[in-house]
C-alpha cells in the first residue's frame, strides 16, 4: 500500500512539473483591421510576428519589414490589434486597441 501511495505521489509530481513548464499559446479572434495595410516598397526582409503575449501585453499577429535607409536601419510595423484588458482564465480580451502601421528604429 505504501508503495502504491509513493508511486502515485511521484507520478502526480512528475505530471505537475510537466504541466508547470508547458507553454500555452492562445490566439484570440480579433476585430477586423482598421486600415488597408500596404507594405512600403524596398524592404530587405519581412516576417510575421506570431500572436502572443509580449512584455505582458497580448498582441495579434502582424508583419514587420526591415529597410535600409542610408546609414539607419529601420523597420515598418504593420497595423495590428493589442489587447488592453486580457482575461487569461477565460482566454479572452475585453478591450482591443488598434496600433496603426508605423516606422520604428530597428533593434540591432
Amino acid at each position: 500500500m505504501h508503495r502504491l501511495i509513493a508511486l502515485f505521489f511521484l507520478l502526480s509530481t512528475f505530471l505537475y512539473s510537466i504541466n508547470a513548464s508547458a507553454t500555452v499559446v492562445v490566439e484570440l479572434s480579433t476585430p477586423p483591421p482598421k486600415e488597408v495595410i500596404i507594405l512600403p516598397k524596398g524592404n530587405l526582409h519581412c516576417m510575421i510576428t506570431p500572436a502572443g503575449i509580449y512584455n505582458g501585453v497580448y498582441v495579434s499577429s502582424h508583419k514587420i519589414c526591415r529597410y535600409n535607409h542610408s546609414s539607419k536601419k529601420i523597420i515598418w510595423v504593420a497595423g495590428h490589434w493589442q489587447c488592453e484588458n486580457y482575461r487569461p482564465l477565460r482566454a479572452m480580451c475585453v478591450s482591443w486597441i488598434w496600433v496603426p502601421s508605423s516606422w520604428a528604429a530597428a533593434i540591432p
